[in-house]
């Protein structure tokens, strides 16, 4: 019996089951489906035998390459996710966020818990995909058109921007009812006009900056955004910052569908491929995975222990 499907079993303790259900017999005790799949959420936080399975090998193919994440890794990368999240959408409150995952049936403790289990299998997967990541000279000059607008040329142009946002839901407490849309805008709105007054009349950008609200881009860190790609914020965005010619040049309200943007550009500078290309291979290799570098691990796992895979 396969060693990764011996330790189901064992752990197993709900016996009896309907013949038309039965999956499993160890001596007299049998288990259904429904005790396979209460155990592997339980103790793996997956819901199908294959995606422990699969999980469990891409675990091991960390573990023997040295890139299986540590515990601090993992902790690190669980309070991070969690921090975002309390940010993001519960207002930096976070017994507003242990309540929300009371009311889908977790207590925090025990969700932090299923969660480390999904996610040390992510930064598994994540850390394989870097370890056998190739920057092709084609991949590295699309990078280069796409941060700097090369247009297939040998020359950029690196914008640099700082960036406000006024978010229309930054007030908004839920109270059963429909949200009034016009007054949420409105509200977001008169935020952004009082802050573009005083960023006209002169004052440096870190005075305004605590009128905005958290931008939603991970790209702009401190109201920085040192290097804007093409349609980064959005095309509403995108117009307003191309028809910014010189520095402290600050776009008006930008409207978008939950709330305004205000932009002022801090440079446009020239950049030339050769000159700029190891950097930017080293970059790229930093990058996280995208789709589908987590679908060539997922393959190359496959192939690789497909004969253990054969044994379930």
């Amino acid at each position: 019996m396969s060693l990764l499907i011996l330790p189901l079993l064992l752990c197993l303790q709900t016996p009896g089951t309907d013949a038309g259900d039965l999956v499993a017999r160890a001596g007299e005790v049998e288990f259904s489906r429904a005790d396979y799949a209460e155990w592997l959420v339980r103790h793996h936080g997956v819901t199908h035998l294959s995606d422990y399975v699969v999980s469990e090998l891409i675990l091991r193919a960390a573990r023997e390459r040295g890139l299986e994440p540590t515990e601090a890794a993992l902790d690190a990368a669980y309070d991070k996710e969690r921090q975002t999240i309390i940010d993001n959408f519960h207002k930096g409150d976070s017994a507003r966020y242990d309540a929300a995952l009371r009311a889908r049936g977790f207590e925090p403790e025990t969700y932090a818990q299923r969660r480390k289990l999904t996610m040390s299998m992510e930064l598994a997967e994540h850390a394989l995909a870097a370890d056998q990541r190739v920057v092709s000279d084609e991949q590295l000059r699309q990078e280069f058109d796409d941060r700097f607008g090369s247009e297939g040329g040998e020359e950029g142009e690196q914008v640099t921007l700082e960036v406000l946002f006024f978010d229309m839901y930054a007030h908004y407490e839920p109270d059963g009812n429909a949200p009034d849309m016009a007054a949420l805008r409105d509200e977001a709105r008169e935020r952004g006009l009082r802050a573009h007054a005083v960023l006209s009349a002169g004052a440096p950008f870190e005075e305004v900056r605590p009128l905005g609200d958290a931008v939603p881009s991970h790209f702009v860190v401190d109201g920085q955004l040192p290097n804007y790609r093409r349609l980064m914020l959005g095309p509403e965005v995108e117009l307003a910052v191309s028809r910014l010619d010189d520095p402290g040049d600050t776009t008006g309200l930008v409207q978008v569908y939950n709330g305004f943007y205000l932009v002022r550009l801090v440079e446009r500078a020239t950049v030339r491929f050769d000159e700029i290309a190891d950097t930017l291979r080293a970059e790229v290799m930093q990058q996280g995975p995208d789709s589908a570098d987590i679908l060539a691990v997922r393959a190359w796992v496959m192939a690789e222990y497909q004969a253990e895979l054969l044994l379930h």
